[in-house]
């Protein structure tokens, strides 16, 4: 499974780089601009990636933006929606009309910051996305 993170905080990046590592292969980048590059680069391909996890504030394109690129991307790529890429929003921002834009975007889950692993990993768990020894990562 191929998974990318988004985030130009780096320790974020890092923290959810160690929770996925052991079991999936992780592409990092810190701004939405190249995140969305890459993503669009492997469309279609048996590298695409199955999960993106972007964070809604960065340089250059935010979190919806490129949530809403992506799928823009699909649309235009014939990729149909049960087989689409699976895209996690996190954020600080707890204003509710930004989990509305995402979910009206199509996001397929949200995480706020700071970052509570037990609620984190059920998150996952319910996009299928399991994460070992979530205890040993803390």
């Amino acid at each position: 499974m191929n998974i990318l993170i988004a985030d130009d905080e780096k320790h974020f990046r890092l923290l959810l780089t160690k929770l996925f590592r052991d079991s999936y292969n992780i592409i990092e980048h810190d701004t939405g601009d190249t995140a969305l590059l890459d993503v669009k680069y492997h469309l279609c391909k048996p590298t695409q990636y199955d999960l993106v996890i972007l964070d809604k504030s960065m340089p250059g394109m935010d979190g919806i933006q490129v949530l809403k690129e992506i799928r823009k991307a699909e649309v235009n790529a014939g990729i149909k929606s049960t087989e689409r890429t699976k895209i996690v929003l996190i954020t600080s921002d707890s204003h509710p009309d930004t989990r509305f834009e995402s979910f009206q975007n199509e996001c397929d889950a949200f995480i706020s910051k700071p970052l509570v692993m037990s609620k984190v990993a059920k998150k996952f768990d319910k996009l299928g996305i399991k994460i070992k020894n979530i205890a040993d990562k803390l």
